[in-house]
């Protein structure tokens, strides 16, 4: 008799606890496209305003708190920050790092909790817009796909409030993102006021391809490509810019100081694996780095003696790199001031350094603007020294055209102590002359030539 088939077992009613599969798996949100990055301690003077600044352009705000007493945590998650605390270790780019490694966006918009980003206007769009159409005429077949910039020109057009301008601003973003091998990075222009009204633009790299970059050196930090990434950047025009609020250089330097010591004499294999980097073999050495910025200390706080002691340093391990064409600067304008403030043979010494500083500066970058002022100084000092005369009554007898030039380097007369006052002398036309005062010429330093 064959044997009869085994039951099937009756299937499982579904319990209330059982895991649901849906038919249809849901599609994965889209990767935003910008995230704000930033680490900040007791900011919370100016900390709402740089944050209502960026909400319009980005979709995340990622922030380090390294300490803060004051509210700036409670400011920052009223405009829905993501914040974690980590204790301040005495590296800005370990930091940096941290607050970039919580990012989701395709960019990272780096910003500091002192500074706010203006809002740009549609007509410095349009500007910066001609700018990609004429890197998309010029490219080759080789180049990367060219923007879509009649789809921008079209959002352009209507771009005419500040929303439309901040959207812009965003699809200006999305064009550079469009192929993923065209960029890696966007230089802003960022304008620096101090509190007496000192204004100095310069253009840095503000936002970049996210997992593209790691921070290096744990003061004045530095963007360095992973390995195996190629940096490429695109400029806009004026009219995006970062505003920075200057502290008092003297408390910088206070905290400066040491940590640049420290990193001088800091293992270099061991600085760079700290930060999951390769030292790139155009970079310069962390010891360059911090001679170069010790130098640049020691000027902002008017120690001569000691710019002249890590400038000779940092020419040595600096070379003929762009970024460091203001050294030689820094080491004139202290030479000048030391020659003023001594005499005899001692003086002569500091002008003879002084304008040699001058000349290897210039041999190795002619073009650098600075240098070029400082050109004018040492002419100016070179026709004083022909007429044998006081200092003082030297710059008072110059040209108008000659003291234009002076007013116009206030490095100069900052190191050499000696203030003019602008006239206009009716009975000469009108023409503006130069001045000293009668207290200052009579304690004007005495040429010592």
């Amino acid at each position: 008799m064959p044997d009869s088939p085994t039951p099937e077992p009756p299937e499982a009613e579904p319990t209330a606890d059982a895991e649901f599969i849906p038919d249809v798996i849901p599609a994965k949100p889209p990767q935003p496209l910008m995230s704000a990055v930033m680490i900040i301690r007791n900011e919370s003077r100016r900390l709402a305003r740089c944050l209502a600044s960026i909400r319009p352009i980005v979709e995340q705000i990622c922030i380090v708190d390294t300490g803060s007493t004051d509210d700036s945590i409670d400011i920052a998650r009223s405009f829905g920050a993501e914040v974690i605390e980590s204790p301040w270790a005495d590296d800005f780019s370990r930091h940096r790092n941290e607050a970039a490694d919580m990012a989701v966006g395709k960019w990272l918009l780096i910003i500091d909790g002192d500074e706010e980003f203006e809002t740009p206007q549609v007509t410095a769009l349009h500007a910066c817009i001609s700018r990609l159409e004429a890197i998309a005429k010029g490219a080759g077949q080789a180049e990367p796909a060219a923007p879509d910039i009649a789809r921008l020109r079209g959002i352009a057009e209507t771009a005419t409030a500040d929303a439309g301008a901040a959207a812009l601003f965003r699809k200006m973003v999305e064009t550079v993102d469009a192929d993923a091998a065209a960029y890696s990075a966007i230089l802003l222009p960022v304008e620096t006021r101090g509190d007496g009204g000192l204004r100095q633009q310069f253009l840095a790299q503000r936002i970049v391809r996210n997992g593209a970059y790691r921070y290096a050196y744990p003061i004045h930090n530095q963007l360095i490509p992973k390995p195996g990434v190629t940096a490429s950047e695109i400029a806009t025009q004026d009219g995006l810019i970062v505003s920075h609020y200057t502290g008092e250089m003297g408390n910088k330097a206070k905290r400066s100081l040491p940590m640049l010591q420290k990193l001088w004499d800091t293992d270099e294999a061991a600085m760079w694996a700290s930060y999951g980097l390769e030292k790139p073999s155009d970079v310069p050495g962390h010891r360059a780095h911090a001679a170069f910025f010790m130098t640049k200390t020691y000027s902002a706080i008017g120690d001569h003696a000691k710019v002249v002691e890590w400038g000779v340093i940092a020419e040595q391990l600096c070379g003929n790199r762009p970024n460091f064409a203001e050294l030689w600067c820094w080491l004139y304008y202290a030479r000048l001031a030391l020659m003023a403030m001594s005499g005899g043979a001692t003086a002569e010494h500091h002008a003879l350094e002084a304008r040699c500083a001058l000349e290897r500066g210039i041999a190795l970058h002619p073009h650098f603007t600075d240098l070029r002022r400082a050109r004018t100084t040492e002419e100016l000092l070179t026709w004083q020294r022909m007429a044998r005369t006081p200092m003082g009554q030297a710059y008072s007898r110059c040209s108008a055209s000659g003291l234009q030039a002076v007013a116009g380097i206030p490095e100069a007369s900052k190191a050499l102590g000696i203030p003019i006052v602008w006239t206009t002398d009716r009975t000469k036309g009108g023409a503006v002359q130069g001045e000293l005062p009668v207290k200052a010429a009579e304690d004007a330093p005495k040429a010592p030539f």
